[in-house]
């Protein structure tokens, strides 16, 4: 599973690098100067705002992390679930607002560097969350999120024209995967941990 991480890393990393600087110089080369201004407002602010609208996972992840460490590993676990579940939910309504947002004014012209750009603004505030607080939990998010956002751009550009409906229906398919994922990894962190009493 690391090593398909890894070979994934090499191309998200890329267009992390280069996919803001190149789409933005196309849309300004296009005048549009409104997904510009959008996409630097969502940067900016868009951290501050996602920062609070995480906070109500607290309310399941708190308690998670107290019963772990208390050793009711089994008490601990729906709380988790519905933590993860939360922050999932969360990071696919984001990015799917802004990918709509975006994708609602695109053309022949645009469609491209819009395409980009909107991935830059909707996943740039959970990748510099991720990067200030450095766990695997918010990293594997991030991660899933950046999957998905390709795998949807793709979706649009290999089958054309499709609903925005099937849209959100591919990102969450690739989402849901990511959750189980890790919640996967997390029970069989658990499970690795004998010392730690089961109640």
């Amino acid at each position: 599973m690391r090593a398909l991480m890894m070979a994934a890393m090499v191309p998200l990393i890329l267009l992390n690098l280069l996919g803001d600087i190149v789409a933005g110089v196309w849309l300004a080369a296009l005048g549009e100067w409104w997904a510009i201004g959008y996409g630097i407002a969502s940067m900016l602010f868009g951290t501050f705002l996602l920062g609070i609208a995480m906070m109500p996972g607290l309310a399941f992840g708190a308690p998670a992390v107290l019963l772990y460490e208390k050793g009711k590993t089994y008490l601990a676990f729906p709380l988790l679930v519905l933590s993860e579940f939360y922050t999932y939910a969360l990071v696919s309504g984001w990015c799917l607002f802004v990918f709509f947002a975006f994708m609602s004014r695109a053309n022949h012209h645009n469609a491209w560097p819009l395409l980009i750009w909107s991935y830059g603004a909707a996943l740039g505030p959970w990748i510099y969350m991720a990067q200030q607080e450095q766990n695997d939990a918010s990293s594997l998010t991030s991660f899933f999120g950046q999957v998905a956002y390709v795998v949807m751009a793709l979706w649009l550009v290999i089958f054309g024209s499709t609903t925005l409906r099937g849209l959100a229906l591919v990102f969450s398919a690739v989402m849901f995967t990511g959750m189980c994922i890790q919640i996967a990894s997390a029970l069989k962190e658990v499970a690795a941990s004998p010392s730690v009493p089961r109640v």
